[in-house]
């Protein structure tokens, strides 16, 4: 708020100018319609102006922190390949089967330890990393507005709000893979069988080509 805007009052103008540029260009997978157009507009104009200044380097270290999210995945897949497969593995599904309440209150109880697992080994990571981060250098900059990642970006947020989003979207991620690695182990009944098939799903898509 304390830099002089005398000799460029344009500045703010000029971001919405950018956008505007940025939506009548000619895509190669597909343009913008005349709707998309107005709606990313309507969201630059609410932006609030003066920004607020500083540096983005210690959210960054926290965004990263996120990211590692999705290789504390493959962890998890590793770890509860074999919660129902291993029965078939180690030849106990009859003698579950033949129990007195057979496989109902186990499956349950399977589901529930699995997702207490994976949220208890994300949350222990990112704490990890997040105190380390706080020590080192501390939480400034999360006062921020995101448009200081990339003067596109529409929304009106700053990088605590967007560190926060980031971070509801990987708990959602983490459980939602959870639930599937479960699937698949009963499904395939064997723990190579679903460390492969979760593999593809995980990986796979960075080799779809992008396209309209």
């Amino acid at each position: 708020t304390d830099i002089n805007l005398e000799k460029m009052p344009s500045f703010y103008s000029r971001r919405v100018q950018r956008i505007e540029e940025y939506l009548n260009l000619d895509f190669s997978f597909g343009n913008f319609t005349d709707v998309e157009k107005e709606y990313w507009l309507a969201k630059a104009n609410k932006v609030q102006t003066p920004y607020k200044w500083g540096d983005t380097f210690v959210p960054k270290h926290y965004a990263n922190v996120i990211a590692l999210g999705f290789y504390f995945s493959f962890v998890i897949i590793i770890c509860l390949s074999g919660v129902f497969a291993g029965e078939h593995e180690k030849n106990m599904a009859g003698i579950i089967l033949a129990s007195k309440t057979g496989q109902r209150k186990l499956v349950f109880a399977k589901i529930q330890a699995a997702i207490c697992f994976s949220l208890g080994y994300v949350c222990i990571l990112y704490s990890i990393a997040g105190i380390w981060i706080y020590i080192t250098i501390g939480c400034d900059g999360f006062y921020l507005p995101v448009q200081l990642l990339s003067n596109e970006i529409c929304y009106d947020m700053n990088l605590a709000q967007y560190l926060g989003l980031q971070m509801v979207m990987s708990v959602i991620c983490i459980i939602f893979t959870t639930v599937l690695t479960l699937f698949l182990s009963a499904l395939t009944k064997t723990s190579l069988g679903t460390m492969a098939f979760m593999l593809v799903i995980m990986v796979g898509p960075a080799f779809i080509p992008f396209s309209k």
